[in-house]
């Protein structure tokens, strides 16, 4: 299980060692990074949403939907080009650790995206399972 403070600088949600104290109160920045406990998939949208404040109030405020669609497809592809260096398919090698941080990029910009669109993952996750379990699967 990875703890709290170690998933955060991972993430990056980290981007100067005086992050934690420039957080505001309350703010899940501040919160990741002092409690101990183990990060839980259901503090994403909250992060999610902090995030997204912080990018607002860091200025980026132009076009906020493209901005965050072209964030996730770039996430999207870093983590394809370290699928590639691990599995032996680029020029230069990578670690596992590298496809599990890019993959938790692409989450965490997914979260970040849905909430600046103003989509509710959780609903359309659960309309598209929905779906995808009625479609059928390849019989062999």
């Amino acid at each position: 299980m990875i703890v709290v403070a170690e998933w955060a600088a991972r993430m990056r949600l980290l981007t100067c060692p005086t992050a934690a104290r420039t957080s505001a109160p309350g703010s899940v920045m501040l919160s990741i990074v002092d409690n101990p406990r183990p990060f839980a998939l259901e503090d994403l949208p909250r992060a999610a949403a902090d995030v997204a404040a912080k990018l607002t109030e860091a200025g980026f405020t132009e076009a906020p939907h493209l901005r965050q669609a072209l964030a996730l497809a770039e996430e999207a592809g870093e983590f394809v080009g370290a699928v590639r260096r691990y599995y032996g398919l680029a020029r230069r090698t990578g670690t596992f650790e590298d496809v599990e941080a890019e993959l938790a990029d692409v989450v965490i910009t997914a979260f970040v995206t849905a909430h600046t669109m103003g989509i509710d993952v959780e609903r359309a996750v659960a309309a598209k399972l929905g779906v995808l379990y009625t479609r059928g699967w390849r019989e062999s």
